[in-house]
């Protein structure tokens, strides 16, 4: 069954991973990650880079304009490991510390993100219309989160593998179960070397780009890889 499996979803795809300058707390230029990535055998890598309170000291110019030059190194250094590359997004707003992975991202919705990081969730999710992405709640039970309504939310990251970072991920797992959050997602939130190839999105095809990742996560025609050799199926 699992050999099956396997075949049938046979692409690997990191849905979390930081890179420097566009995430402060990463280590990894887009280069190195891109690199580390295509050794571990994957075939994708979404860039989740922070969009958060400490952005505004930045302006909106500056803000996105570091987030897309991180995307657009990490692109160029695609085309030489032969590795896809995808847009996406941690935002986070001032109400509280609480961060929401985004996926179907382009440059004019990270334009329009930035406007609400002084905001709130609730005023973000009545304002903005998101019909080709999904926002998912990420590593909601790590220290000082505050679980989400989950009526604004697409989904729960249930897994969040980061090595430094407790994120209770049973208690997310069974939380977005009881609250039946559709999407749940697995990822390998990597900063630095060491931390990638942790979790993998496994697909039928190859996105072509961040709003078809967005559009298998609402499919459900997905299952995870974990650690390299343990599947679940969300």
């Amino acid at each position: 069954m699992t050999d099956q499996i396997l075949t049938n979803y046979p692409y690997r795809i990191e849905l979390h991973s930081h890179t420097n300058p566009g995430s402060g707390c990463s280590s990894l230029k887009p280069e190195e990650l891109v690199r580390l990535y295509a050794q571990k055998g994957y075939h994708g890598v979404v860039l989740t880079n922070h969009l958060e309170p400490d952005k505004l000291l930045f302006g909106k110019e500056e803000a996105v304009a570091m987030h897309i030059r991180d995307y657009v190194a990490a692109m160029d250094a695609a085309k030489r490991y032969n590795i896809a590359v995808y847009l996406g997004v941690e935002l986070r707003f001032k109400e509280n510390i609480n961060d929401y992975l985004i996926y179907g991202v382009d440059e004019a919705l990270l334009n329009v993100f930035y406007d609400y990081i002084p905001a709130d969730l609730a005023t973000f999710r009545k304002e903005v219309q998101l019909p080709n992405s999904v926002l998912l709640q990420a590593h909601p039970f790590r220290a000082n989160m505050v679980l989400a309504d989950p009526a604004l939310l697409d989904g729960m990251e249930c897994l969040n593998l980061h090595p430094r970072h407790n994120s209770a991920v049973g208690l997310a797992t069974q939380y977005a179960y009881e609250k039946n959050l559709k999407i749940k997602i697995a990822g390998g939130d990597c900063h630095d070397r060491g931390d990638e190839g942790t979790a993998a999105l496994r697909t039928k095809c190859l996105p072509k780009d961040s709003f078809e990742i967005a559009k298998i996560l609402k499919s459900g025609d997905y299952v995870f890889e974990i650690g390299g050799n343990s599947l679940w199926l969300p």
